[in-house]
């Protein structure tokens, strides 16, 4: 039937990249807020918490509508930040994404944070220049002290953009699509403001509970070292998480890819090839990938789906044109991304985006496998 031959597709990324195509706008930026609601719930926004409650506890001004509205300018920044990128997302492509999980953007933030968290363990002092400081200062105390809030949180949404989550994806691939820059924009803030929401709310909580100054605040300070560490710990997994395996002996792969460099290549493969193909789209730098292959790819029915298939790999740590030229020809925006494709053919049988447990990913591979007749 028609519908049993029709392609598994499971996109991580569909609802919010379809979110605009389906609703008006202003049903969209109402939904995109509250994917940025969830995004607030997960390890990218970490270090923000430390940073603000440090922003807060410095304050002379411990009123709690005063904690609230530099709560808000906080987020603000970070709000302006992310329809920064939005915008350029609108401009440049979907080469964005790849910058921004690079290992040197990944590697710089990493070293930002270690530095903020052994400043807080006083290893060291981050000394500024006098006149930076009674700026600073002036900034964040007096008056304007908005203004200070804002910077840092723009600084603070730097720390927080490599994590690239599938809701994030989606609405940059939409982006990418259209090259709408108003709408670029305006869903980037709003998500950004969705994530800020508790922020706002912690605001308003600490200004009234956190006191100036005093001796409690050596113990808050090692805290927040701790969270941050933690948090560079995290965002640096792609950087560190082969070399650990390889130190220490366990990175035996369980499975094995032919790797594939060109989309020339590919369909040569696919139409050689005598098994239904399954194309991994992999990078180093993918977090999503690390633990597809860490913890899904050795699950015993995976494997015993993919001993009935020709595996491919197309590996986009260096991401060069012809990864570009091969992303654009299967439609993708980039990893992590699992297909499978009929032998000879090249009918696409199964698409999947995003992370997928093993149990969903074995069905799915047994579904896709059934599909060509196998």
């Amino acid at each position: 039937t028609a519908s049993s031959n029709a392609p598994i597709v499971i996109d991580n990324t569909a609802y919010s990249q379809g979110i605009f195509q389906n609703n008006n706008g202003a049903i969209a930026l109402i939904l995109i807020f509250g994917l940025g609601l969830l995004l607030a719930l997960t390890p990218c926004m970490l270090p923000m918490y430390p940073i603000l409650t440090t922003l807060l506890s410095g304050q002379q001004d411990t009123r709690q509508i005063r904690s609230v509205l530099l709560a808000f300018a906080y987020v603000t920044g970070m709000a302006l930040v992310y329809a920064l990128i939005g915008i350029v997302a609108a401009k440049t492509g979907a080469g964005l994404y790849r910058y921004m999980q690079g290992p040197w953007v990944l590697g710089l933030f990493t070293v930002l944070l270690v530095i903020l968290a052994l400043s807080m363990f006083d290893v060291f002092q981050i000394q500024l220049p006098a006149q930076w400081q009674t700026w600073i200062q002036h900034r964040t105390q007096g008056k304007s002290g908005y203004t200070g809030a804002v910077i840092l949180g723009a600084a603070s949404a730097l720390i927080a953009s490599p994590c690239v989550t599938a809701p994030l994806i989606g609405l940059v691939g939409f982006i990418v699509q259209t090259g709408d820059v108003l709408k670029g924009a305006m869903a980037l803030l709003v998500l950004a403001y969705g994530m800020g929401l508790p922020l706002i709310l912690m605001g308003a909580g600490l200004g009234r509970w956190l006191p100036k100054s005093g001796a409690w605040m050596t113990r808050i300070k090692q805290l927040i070292g701790i969270v941050m560490l933690l948090a560079a710990l995290w965002v640096s997994q792609p950087l560190w998480y082969k070399a650990w395996l390889n130190a220490t002996g366990s990175n035996t792969p369980t499975t094995s890819f032919v790797p594939v460099t060109t989309a020339t290549e590919l369909q040569r493969k696919i139409n050689q090839s005598d098994k239904p193909v399954f194309v991994d789209v992999y990078a180093d730098w993918c977090r999503s990938c690390i633990e597809m292959e860490r913890k899904v790819f050795p699950d015993a029915r995976v494997q015993a789906a993919f001993g009935k298939m020709t595996l491919l790999r197309i590996d986009m740590t260096q991401f060069n044109d012809e990864d570009a030229a091969i992303l654009t020809a299967l439609k993708l925006y980039g990893p992590p991304a699992m297909l499978v494709f009929e032998p000879v053919q090249g009918r696409e049988v199964m698409r999947i985006i995003g992370f997928q447990e093993a149990d969903a990913l074995a069905q799915n591979l047994n579904q896709a496998l059934s599909s060509t007749g196998r």
